[in-house]
């Protein structure tokens, strides 16, 4: 989506343009262009046309990540929880191996504010992924809004070595261990990150 934010016009009229060459070309029924054409037709608004549009592109190749997060954004921009919370089951359940559908799951719930889903979704990637990262650097924030500090600690500490979430790692585990009333160990942890 990013991408055809990037080379799409930004005048209506030359995005319809574009649309319109786009759908009389020979390879409109190519899944890729398929997707590009759902995203002019998001930027413009019309979000059931561009979900059709994305329907037939995964038809053709269901296993694209980006055509299922495609899919899942605008049912999100529909509004449409229901069927949102079930496209995210049934795509993260075909695809357990791809942890960024798995991850975009947790992060709908955390954005709808159900905190503890999300958590439970996370917890799952976890199981089958334990050394994910972002898994866990998101289930150790998730686990802090939910007072839930020892799980929290349990996720953030796994992650003291991390390249990439490690200043994170020590300050969240700070926060979790004042959230604890641990002000010394908090303080530790501060002077680590």
């Amino acid at each position: 989506e990013q991408i055809v934010a990037g080379i799409s016009p930004e005048s209506a009229a030359d995005r319809a343009d574009l649309l319109n060459i786009l759908n009389f070309s020979k390879e409109k029924n190519n899944p890729s262009v398929l997707a590009l054409i759902a995203g002019l037709q998001a930027q413009n608004g019309e979000l059931d046309q561009a979900l059709t549009t994305i329907n037939r592109a995964l038809r053709k190749r269901p296993k694209v990540t980006g055509f299922i997060l495609m899919k899942a954004n605008l049912l999100m921009a529909l509004q449409d929880d229901e069927a949102t919370q079930k496209w995210f089951a049934k795509a993260s359940r075909k695809n357990k191996e791809n942890l960024d559908i798995r991850l975009a799951e947790a992060r709908y719930y955390i954005q709808i504010n159900d905190q503890q889903t999300a958590l439970e979704k996370l917890e799952d990637v976890i199981k089958d992924h334990p050394n994910a990262e972002e898994a866990l650097f998101i289930a150790g924030l998730t686990s802090i809004d939910l007072k839930q500090y020892e799980k929290a600690e349990q996720y953030l500490v796994y992650l003291r070595n991390s390249s990439k979430y490690q200043n994170e790692a020590y300050y969240y585990l700070a926060v979790n261990a004042e959230r604890k009333q641990h002000f010394e160990t908090a303080k530790a942890y501060y002077r680590l990150v």
